[in-house]
């Protein structure tokens, strides 16, 4: 054989090597798409991460979602969907479902895919797009009406005498309601302040109260949680003497590292309130062993926070 035709066997060769690798780049392809690009604070939406594999895959480096984002929760991984085509995996599809409690315009991270070939041993890595997400506290208006002028009001040039007579009347109505109630105030039995001790115990006794619930039924899982957080907050308003009740999980977290109870009790802490909040305001069922586990993660901190206290007191 010539060396004019050995040197074209070669070049043709290498062609159909880099061409073949070629057609399968283009074979792969990963995307992320969610159901809703706007959401209420509070409220759901679904990312679904799809796969289409090539022929010769042989491992697939699929990413690991956290239990939570920047701005996000995630509430439920769904599992993955496999597709076969001609008894051969074609595409893998999961979907996640996430929430959030911080308005704003967010970004939903890319994720990353590795797919490993029988013909290659560089795996190919694929990235998806970073998704938008807008969190509101209320759809804002985009129809872009315009609103008709009212007409001019003319105003008397004096207050009719029966304006003044329902102004006094009302004000009489006012100031007795305020009596009543000052009289009905004083008659109370004044609450006496507990002691941190009987805090605690109260506390503890609440929550073995919880057993009362079944966490296999939705509405249970709810009062459960209700009830939890209520407990919590009641304590920290018995050992702080400030009213826990109307403070935010974000307050309350940032009061406990103050306790210097440890990194860890708080992040748990943080987690089982955001949990509950979730299954409050967002309608999230968590599964019984993720409701028992924020009972514990609970529990545990107000156990720290009594055994912080009394060796402070003992000093």
């Amino acid at each position: 054989m010539s060396i004019f035709y050995k040197k074209y066997i070669l070049i043709l060769i290498a062609f159909c090597l880099f061409s073949g690798k070629g057609i399968f780049a283009q074979s792969a392809m990963v995307a992320a798409t969610v159901d809703s690009n706007e959401i209420l604070i509070g409220g759901q939406f679904n990312l679904i991460i799809t796969a289409t594999l090539p022929d010769n895959v042989i491992k697939i480096g699929w990413p690991t979602m956290p239990d939570s984002l920047q701005h996000f929760e995630v509430l439920d991984k769904g599992k993955q969907d496999s597709v076969f085509t001609d008894n051969r995996l074609t595409a893998i599809s999961q979907t996640f479902t996430f929430t959030s409690f911080d308005s704003g315009k967010w970004i939903i991270p890319p994720f990353k895919i590795e797919l490993t070939t029988g013909s290659s041993i560089t795996p190919i890595k694929l990235v998806t797009d970073a998704i938008p997400i807008t969190v509101s506290f209320s759809v804002a208006d985009t129809t872009s009406q315009l609103k008709d002028i009212k007409s001019v009001y003319i105003v008397a040039d004096k207050v009719p005498i029966w304006y003044w007579i329902v102004g006094a009347l009302g004000l009489l109505v006012i100031v007795g309601l305020v009596f009543l109630g000052y009289r009905y105030w004083k008659k109370k039995k004044p609450v006496k302040a507990i002691s941190k001790l009987a805090a605690f115990e109260i506390a503890m006794k609440s929550l073995n109260s919880l057993q009362q619930y079944n966490l296999s039924l939705p509405a249970d899982v709810k009062a459960f949680h209700v009830d939890l957080v209520d407990i919590f907050r009641k304590y920290l308003t018995a050992i702080s003497n400030i009213n826990q009740l109307n403070k935010t999980t974000s307050d309350i977290i940032i009061q406990l590292n103050n306790y210097s109870i440890g990194k860890d009790a708080v992040a748990l802490t943080a987690a089982a309130l955001r949990s509950a909040d979730a299954v409050k305001f967002a309608k999230y069922i968590p599964d019984q062993e993720s409701a028992v586990a924020n009972k514990l993660a609970l529990k545990d901190t107000i156990q720290l926070l009594n055994k912080k206290l009394t060796t402070t007191n003992s000093l």
